[in-house]
């Protein structure tokens, strides 16, 4: 199996994880913005941080809908894929 095909399989992994604890959250929707909130708040600081050290981690449309969907986990998989490609 390819890495990249592993990397995908991993992201849809973590969003249906997302989608069945989001649902069994009392707040559903304070929940996900919370969620989407973490992720974009982890993409900024580690675009700068990560700059410095050489890696790159563009701060685009799809990064951004990326973080949110996925949140944390969703900037740690474009971390491993910008490192790994």
């Amino acid at each position: 199996m390819n890495i990249r095909n592993l990397l995908y399989t991993i992201c849809i992994i973590i969003f249906i994880i997302n989608i069945m604890y989001f649902r069994k959250r009392e707040k559903k929707w304070k929940t996900a913005l919370i969620g989407m909130g973490s992720g974009v708040a982890a993409l900024i600081p580690l675009h700068f941080l990560l700059e410095m050290s050489g890696i790159m981690l563009a701060i685009n449309y799809f990064t951004i809908l990326v973080s949110m969907v996925l949140g944390i986990p969703g900037v740690i998989l474009m971390i491993i894929d910008s490192v790994l490609f």
